[in-house]
């Protein structure tokens, strides 16, 4: 270890220094991390939401197809005449 390292190690304010730059940069990867995990529920809460939207869309699909078809009647062919 050089004898400048040395001095600047016992100085008090480079000890500071290097807690406040050690605090800040704890503090800057927690913000990034909380900003990261937001995101990701922002994003699944989309994804959930999209496929309930999805799964009511196909749901009036088949709505509107089961109304605009004709209701088939079925005919009984009639009593056998013995």
């Amino acid at each position: 270890m050089a004898f400048g390292d040395w001095i600047l190690a016992r100085s008090e304010a480079f000890k500071l220094m290097m807690i406040k730059f050690r605090d800040h940069k704890h503090d800057t990867m927690d913000a990034f991390s909380k900003v990261k995990r937001k995101h990701k529920e922002y994003d699944s809460k989309l994804n959930e939401q999209e496929s309930k939207i999805t799964e009511l869309a196909n749901i009036m699909r088949l709505l509107q197809e089961g109304m605009s078809e004709k209701p088939k009647v079925v005919r009984g062919k009639g009593r056998k005449k013995s």
